[in-house]
């Protein structure tokens, strides 16, 4: 930069950002110490992308010097810098700190009398993630003053949010509201209840959210349905784990990207390991060679120890 004729701030936060989002954190601190040699005006941006740099390295005394230096020069820190600092104390695991910054955060979006959409996301987010279900719900007030009528993403933030709190009545009232106002269905949101619900072996509750989406003609993500068969064979449904396994690698075949989990394919190999079923072993086989996720000698292999094994046993 030294050499450039470009010497603005905006020009060194550009090249700040390139930095940090390049994994050149550690360049960072040397180029606003350049901008103060230079008597290049720093602002809060700037100031912004330093925490972030530090933060990267995992320095936090010096995120620390940062803030004291900002108050020191004056610099009035923003929404975003608030919520900056509360979201690298809360992924430290220093939640009274994040906590803090979250405070100040809400005292400012308040003073200001304007709630920014991205200001009470994240605090939605962060006060979850510490499990603070107050700190939750007023951010979520605090939206809903600036929105009116919340958005699907806000929706979708929100319902994230009672999710980590484990709060299964305000997640599903929630839902409700959200589903009977819509315009849009977005299928991301009503995942949220499903995965809420087959994280915690709630499979008729799961299983009847899943048929009502289907029946609206909805196309469920192939993750969600992989968690659907997961669950099942964890509870010995092996026709109802394979009806889910056979739905998905329908699915696969047009959608190349999803891979079926490691997870899923060793628990059907434990199961029939243990059960001897050649009948559904060999559904499984053909689900697997149909989109060519397992070596055919493992899939042979598999067939064989089944067989073998059943002859043993009938002699």
């Amino acid at each position: 930069m030294k050499e450039s004729n470009y010497l603005s701030t905006l020009n060194y936060n550009n090249m700040i950002a390139l930095y940090n989002n390049t994994d050149q954190s550690e360049k960072v601190s040397s180029l606003v110490q350049e901008m103060e040699e230079r008597h290049i005006a720093i602002d809060v941006y700037t100031y912004n992308l330093l925490i972030n740099s530090y933060a990267a390295l995992k320095k936090l005394d010096a995120v620390e010097e940062v803030v004291e230096k900002m108050k020191t020069n004056n610099v009035e820190m923003s929404l975003f810098t608030y919520g900056n600092l509360a979201t690298i104390y809360a992924n430290c695991r220093f939640f009274e700190k994040a906590k803090q910054f979250l405070e100040m955060m809400e005292e400012m979006d308040n003073q200001q009398n304007k709630f920014g959409v991205g200001a009470s996301q994240t605090r939605m987010k962060l006060y979850s993630v510490m499990n603070d279900s107050s700190g939750v719900k007023r951010a979520w007030e605090s939206l809903k003053a600036s929105q009116g009528r919340p958005s699907n993403s806000s929706y979708l933030s929100m319902l994230v949010a009672l999710s980590k709190l484990g709060d299964q009545e305000s997640l599903e009232n929630l839902f409700r509201e959200w589903e009977t106002g819509c315009c849009n269905y977005d299928f991301r949101l009503p995942n949220v209840l499903l995965k809420f619900y087959l994280t915690r072996d709630m499979i008729e509750e799961a299983t009847r959210l899943y048929e009502n989406l289907v029946n609206k003609g909805m196309k469920p993500y192939l993750s969600t349905t992989i968690l659907f068969a997961n669950l099942c064979i964890k509870k010995g449904q092996i026709d109802l784990a394979l009806k889910y396994l056979e739905t998905v690698v329908d699915k696969v075949k047009q959608e190349k990207e999803f891979v079926i989990p490691e997870e899923t394919i060793k628990l059907f190999l434990d199961y029939f390991e243990e059960s001897c079923d050649e009948d559904r072993a060999e559904k499984f086989v053909d689900c697997m060679r149909k989109v060519s996720r397992l070596d055919s000698s493992v899939l042979d292999s598999l067939l064989s120890e089944i067989r073998a094994s059943n002859r043993v046993a009938n002699s």
